[in-house]
């Protein structure tokens, strides 16, 4: 029984998700570790604190290569760069996030010109009780494993949640003393997106929520916000959509546990075609 038990854990975890941790890490841009199918890296930052350079080859198609980054812990300041290089170790681009001990993440969308192979360089700094995560998709990466569908709202750049038919999406604050991300997606037509924030829970408890409409860059493009201690509270803004087709907006939280949320979307951004 114990010897079917044990091939039966080996069989379910080579039908897992792989994620490259610390041990797989390559600090060599002439020999980088392979990124894995499904695009994902995370880890903890260098031992002893100060900064390091991790390598990872990919082979990109024409298209775009989205990127999602994220550090938390610690306690102490940090940051994080993500660098997109050629075959020849030359930056194209490469953005950065800078974080406390609540967590940030960042997103950006690398335009990819001509197929071939490119180097991701990850290189975090801070203290070593640290961590971070790197997500990468995308159509320049056609043959990505796509993330399984989150229970609720999708936490992934990559995979974000599809704008509800009725336009309304709700939850729970996970809390604890991180912050957290939420994307959602819609095919929306040049016109207005409104849009309602509306935030619940234990009068005095803090209640801080953001809305972002992203651009195509994975940039912040228009934004607002609502903070409250009361018991409910409320704020809406109107999105202007510029051009027809799909758009992403980002919901960031912080809070109690014992506070809810939700998302109202609507206006003729929203209308059927």
């Amino acid at each position: 029984m114990i010897e079917r038990k044990f091939v039966s854990a080996i069989l379910l975890s080579a039908l897992l998700p792989v994620e490259v941790y610390a041990k797989d890490f390559s600090t060599s841009a002439l020999n980088p570790a392979a990124l894995p199918a499904n695009g994902v890296v995370s880890g903890n930052y260098p031992t002893g604190g100060g900064q390091e350079n991790y390598y990872f080859a990919v082979d990109l198609k024409p298209g775009a290569l989205a990127s999602q980054i994220s550090a938390r812990g610690g306690g102490q300041f940090k940051t994080l760069t993500l660098a997109l290089l050629d075959s020849s170790g030359a930056k194209r681009d490469s953005f950065y996030i800078t974080a406390s001990d609540d967590g940030r993440e960042g997103t950006r969308v690398f335009p990819i010109d001509s197929g071939g192979r490119y180097i991701i360089r990850v290189t975090p700094e801070g203290p070593e009780a640290s961590a971070f995560r790197i997500a990468l998709g995308g159509s320049a990466m056609p043959s990505r494993q796509p993330a399984e569908a989150a229970s609720g709202n999708s936490p992934s750049f990559l995979d974000p949640t599809p704008i509800p038919a009725n336009g309304v999406a709700s939850g729970k604050f996970p809390g604890g003393p991180t912050t957290s991300y939420y994307y959602f997606a819609g095919d929306l037509k040049a016109g207005q997106l409104m849009t309602q924030i509306t935030l619940t829970g234990r009068p005095g408890a803090r209640k801080w929520a953001s809305l972002e409409l992203l651009n195509d860059q994975g940039r912040v493009d228009q934004e607002y916000h609502l903070s409250h201690t009361d018991a409910s509270a409320d704020a809406t803004k109107s999105f202007a959509i510029d051009r027809s087709g799909r758009h992403v907006l980002r919901l960031t939280l912080q809070g109690a546990e014992t506070n809810a949320y939700k998302i109202e979307f609507g206006g003729d951004a929203l209308a059927e075609k």
